[in-house]
């Protein structure tokens, strides 16, 4: 007789990624949202990174667990802002891989960047993005989906100039997420569009380009 297996449900991964505040939302097969807060705080005027990792309850919204799972508070300062970016990009993609190599993924959303950075801003931005995407795609072995913020914005609220408060209404009302980072409502959103695109388009090939032109028929 022959044996039916059935396929293993997926996870879908979110991430809104900066060099100060990086949202990181899971979606698990069983709608249960994880998410990683990766913030930047000062001791004694140096700053280090800390990143908080919370369970919500699907149906009340409310946390399940949070507890701080990272620290780079009592590691080396490196005074080579440069160098510091690139190890941090590389650190940064090292720690969330860890939390993410066990489960069955599909594409990881991750939100492009902002219109509105400019000049020094955005090419800091474009190299720590470019840095931290190709050390996560080399440890995970999967390709990004890459949304622009007025697509993601759009999802959410039906309006693609929202802004931040019209985004953390929508996902109580949704959701009953009350969350008040910007970073892990947006990395939420992320993970529920890339959760809506699966369902929609076989994400089966490693087309990236064929993925990235049909899903604007999804919004």
């Amino acid at each position: 007789m022959l044996e039916i297996k059935k396929k293993k449900a997926l996870d879908y991964v979110g991430i809104d990624l900066s060099t100060k505040n990086t949202g990181v939302s899971i979606l698990s097969s069983k709608n249960l949202y994880l998410t990683f807060h990766i913030k930047t705080r000062s001791f004694k005027k140096s700053p280090f990174w800390v990143i908080i990792k919370k369970s919500y309850c699907p149906k009340s919204g409310s946390v399940v667990d949070e507890k701080e799972i990272y620290s780079t508070k009592d590691q080396e300062k490196i005074p080579h802002k440069q160098l510091l970016r690139s190890i941090q990009a590389k650190m940064l993609a090292s720690v969330i891989y860890q939390e993410i190599k066990n489960l069955n993924l599909s594409y990881i959303g991750i939100e492009e960047y902002s219109y509105n950075s400019s000049g020094a801003t955005l090419m800091i931005l474009v190299e720590f993005g470019t840095i931290f995407k190709n050390e996560l795609s080399r440890l995970s072995g999967k390709l990004f989906l890459r949304v622009s913020p007025d697509v993601i914005k759009k999802y959410a609220t039906g309006i693609a100039n929202a802004d931040k408060e019209v985004m953390k209404r929508s996902l109580k009302m949704q959701s009953k997420l009350d969350i008040s980072s910007n970073d892990l409502v947006d990395a939420i959103y992320l993970s529920r569009f890339v959760k809506t695109i699966h369902s929609k388009i076989n994400l089966c090939t490693n087309d990236e380009l064929l993925v990235l032109k049909k899903y604007q028929d999804y919004i």
